[in-house]
């Protein structure tokens, strides 16, 4: 049989070959991921075209290594069949061995590991190292021998072709977009339907309806002037999960436990590297499972990893869409390991997630299939969490300069905004044209807001995301606590107006359950805000608290005044929000008659939240936070 490596495999043949084989290990990958897709509808595929550039970019680096060991003069004679069967061994060795090994510590390793008490994990290492060698031979020979380069690059090429079919395809046609499903099992009992619009990060005071008149908010300003705008409404919690987890049931972080957490070593009062996670469990009424039990189909399209299914909030959505990207690639995860944020960060984020303009077109598919029956339908938009990356870029997102920056982050806020706006009015103009939109509530707020250096030290120059006075999740003054509260009920229900006095996020759930008219056994904390037709009454002491990297932090907000308190340390901040609405004079050493007033609500608040969680402690239990998680977390930078 005639040798086939006679062929000679020159430089521009080698590298073709490297390429094809990489995007075949990619066409391989991305096809598991469409399958996993097709069962499961709910999760997003999204493969952009750099996950393929980061797998040719591998091709190149184990290509120039293998043809220069090929040709290395080992002998004093060289031939063609000696060189090309170096380099194919060489580059299967060093890409397969790289493949693997990858596959065995990002993937099967974290998982087996718990199992392996008596099977040493470097005893594991050698078995896979050896087994890829062997296949790599083998695969060599098999290509050099019996194949042949001919005919193996044909048969690559066309994979490669297919590869690039397959990205244009996708690019022009979302599948995400085309797997919703129209529900079978509709519900025709009559009832007004309801959509809830959350927009992620988003400030009271950047929107000209709450009389910010350097921003243009047309299509949320309209929502306001049809509806009921709440002028002081407090979030329960400075980020997504807990206070996502406060307006679904109408519970404090501290009741319903979803909430992050690094553990805390007492004996040094120092906080370790184990961050725990609690998420929304099943002993908790959440707002879809009420409006389920009443005959209401349910849809929830969110893009946020701290919003996703798998923490709970999928109780009683018969739909749920987790929008951001929920599966890495092999060599996704190998550079994120290896680069330290620095190839990684340059060439492929390690957190990528739906923006607002994809959200609204999968929401508006959902609409119409399902426009017949009486839905919910929950629309979370993300683009103003991630307004700071027009401006310093991911790679350098978590430290910032006052003095060159703060004008620009402040401005892309407001862009992002309006953007945000602008797909707000793009949902609502898609639900004009459904049949029953004069029979639906639509209830437009927040999470949180974002600080935008109001409490930064004058002293600091250099900020960081997660230091006082920017981002969100550390602090929960006014910047960050205060959100947006506009509620339109149906055509004619109610007169548009204005209710100034402070209420909470925890009071939307009771609220809906009497504008929609339906039933709930659920007890709640929040109140009912449209009793006597939504007229003012005294306000409502706003009570906040977050546990995320930093100690707790718990907060209450009444008549004017507003009360921070430290459990760690101790410290108080107590501030005169009429005179100082900014929050910059602290008077928690003066005495003052409202100080005490809000110290004792507020400490038997933390007395009952903490009973609480005592009853709660055995069947809350926190877990460990996966490294997926913690990247994910680190890229929306809640965690450092």
């Amino acid at each position: 049989m005639k040798n086939h490596v006679e062929r000679r495999l020159g430089f521009g043949a080698a590298l073709v070959f490297a390429l094809l084989f990489n995007t075949i290990l990619w066409m391989i990958e991305t096809l598991v991921f469409f399958a996993q897709k097709i069962v499961n509808p709910r999760i997003w595929f999204y493969l952009p075209w750099k996950s393929l550039a980061l797998y040719l970019g591998a091709a190149v680096i184990f290509f120039l290594v293998a043809f220069a060991l090929s040709r290395i003069p080992l002998r004093r004679k060289r031939d063609t069949i000696h060189n090309n069967r170096v380099f194919l061994r060489g580059y299967l060795v060093l890409t397969l061995l790289a493949y693997f090994l990858s596959l065995y510590f990002m993937k099967f390793r974290p998982r087996l590991a718990p199992h392996w008490y008596h099977f040493p994990s470097l005893a594991a290492l050698l078995i896979v190292t050896a087994g890829t060698i062997g296949l790599a031979i083998i695969l060599s020979g098999l290509i050099a021998v019996r194949i042949g380069p001919g005919r193996s690059f044909t048969i690559m090429r066309w994979i490669a072709i297919l590869a690039i079919a397959f990205c244009f395809l996708n690019t022009a046609f979302d599948i995400n977009e085309m797997s919703i499903p129209r529900i079978t099992q509709g519900k025709t009992t009559p009832g007004p339907n309801l959509v809830v619009i959350l927009v992620d990060t988003l400030r009271p005071d950047f929107l000209g309806c709450y009389g910010n008149p350097d921003i243009r908010t047309p299509n949320i300003d309209r929502l306001a002037g049809e509806g009921i705008l709440f002028r002081e409404c407090v979030s329960q919690a400075p980020w997504t999960l807990p206070s996502l987890a406060s307006f679904l049931t109408s519970k404090y972080p501290s009741q319903h436990g979803a909430e992050r957490q690094r553990t805390l070593d007492k004996t040094t009062a120092k906080e370790s590297e184990i961050l725990l996670s609690g998420w929304l469990q099943n002993d908790n009424l959440t707002l879809f499972e009420i409006l389920k039990e009443n005959g209401y189909a349910t849809a929830f399209f969110q893009p946020n990893i701290t919003a996703a299914s798998f923490l709970g909030f999928d109780q009683g959505v018969d739909y749920f869409f987790d929008a951001f990207k929920n599966k890495r690639l092999i060599w996704e995860d190998a550079v994120s390991a290896l680069s330290k944020e620095k190839i990684n960060d340059l060439l492929y984020p390690r957190f990528l997630y739906a923006d607002n303009r994809r959200v609204v077109a999968y929401a508006k598919k959902w609409l119409k299939r399902n426009e017949r029956v009486k839905y919910c339908l929950f629309v979370m938009l993300l683009d103003c969490h991630e307004y700071y990356l027009d401006v310093v870029g991911y790679k350098n997102r978590f430290l910032v300069s006052k003095d060159s920056h703060r004008d620009l982050l402040v401005k892309a806020y407001k862009d992002h905004v309006e953007k945000s706006d602008r797909d707000v009015g793009a949902l609502i103009s898609a639900l004009s044209e459904t049949n029953r939109f004069k029979q639906t509530m639509i209830l437009l707020t927040a999470d949180h807001g974002e600080g935008l250096f109001e409490h930064v030290p004058r002293s600091e120059s250099q900020v960081a995301f997660w230091d006082k006075g920017l981002y969100h999740g550390q602090t929960v003054y006014d910047e960050i606590a205060k959100i947006p509260l506009i509620i339109t009920p149906p055509e004619a229900a109610y007169r548009p107006r204005e209710v100034s006095r402070q209420v909470r996020s925890i009071d939307a759930l009771p609220t809906l359950v009497s504008l929609l008219h339906i039933k709930s056994q659920g007890s709640f904390e929040g109140t009912d805000l449209s009793r006597d037709d939504f007229q003012e009454s005294d306000a409502l002491p706003a009570f906040s608290e977050s546990v995320l990297e930093y100690p707790e932090i718990k907060s209450v907000r009444k008549g004017g005044w507003k009360l921070i308190y430290h459990p760690l340390s101790g410290a108080e901040e107590l501030y005169d929000l009429r005179r100082d609405p900014l929050e910059g004079t602290n008077l928690a050493g003066q005495q003052s008659a409202a100080g005490d007033s809000l110290r004792r609500e507020l400490f038997d608040w933390v007395a009952r939240m903490d009973k609480e969680k005592i009853k709660n402690a055995e069947s809350r239990k926190k877990r460990e936070l996966t490294r997926e998680e913690k990247d994910a977390l680190k890229s929306l930078g809640y965690i450092r």
